[in-house]
This record gives structure tokens, C-alpha cells and sequence, in this order.
């Protein structure tokens, strides 16, 4: 399935601070902070390629659950603006989610 247009511009946000994120950490060598955003953001273009609901969902409850635990609060608030984004998109969308979380 084609991934929707808003999801994929918020990864793409997403990506996009983390690369930002991992650039700035490199020049601090904090080869840690390196590898926790390298980590999380490693399988966001796959959900690009082959996007679900229910990839959503784990990314939603999963990955980005384990990130939050494992990073500090300054790298966090990098993305909470598009996180803001995707909970209003999958609140807006809440019937497909209901769906994916059904059927795992």
C-alpha cells in the first residue's frame, strides 16, 4: 500500500531531525545518542515503502515507545512536533488503527 502523503512528509520530518540529531552528536562524538537515533530511525523507510496501518501502530506503540526510554528529553523534543502530527493523524483516522491493532 501507497503510504498517505501526510505520513509520509511527517517521516520525513522525522528522518530528517534525526540525521540533523546524529550529525551534531558525531561532532560531540556521544557514539551512544549516535547509535540510540540511528536505531530508531533505521526502519522508518520501510514503513515508506510498504506502509500498513498496523507497521503504523507498532512504530506508534513500539519503536517510538523504546526511543523515548532510551534517549534524553533534549533529543525527544526534537520530534515532538511531528509526533503531535501523527497522533492527530491517526486519531483522524482512528477506524483503520482500531482495524490493525484488531487483527494483531
Amino acid at each position: 500500500m501507497n503510504c498517505p502523503s501526510e505520513i509520509a512528509s511527517i517521516i520525513s520530518d522525522i528522518l530528517q531531525t534525526g540525521l540533523l540529531q546524529i550529525r551534531a552528536k558525531a561532532w560531540s562524538n556521544d557514539v551512544q545518542e549516535i547509535a540510540d537515533i540511528a536505531d530508531y530511525l533505521h526502519n522508518l523507510p520501510g514503513l515508506l515503502w510498504d506502509y500498513s496501518p498496523e507497521k503504523l501502530h507498532y512504530y506508534w506503540e513500539t519503536e517510538r515507545s523504546g526511543f523515548l526510554a532510551s534517549v534524553s528529553e533534549e533529543i525527544a523534543a526534537g520530534y515532538e512536533d511531528a509526533w503531535q502530527r501523527l497522533e492527530a493523524y491517526m486519531v483522524e483516522h482512528e477506524s483503520e488503527f482500531r482495524v490493525a491493532v484488531t487483527r494483531n
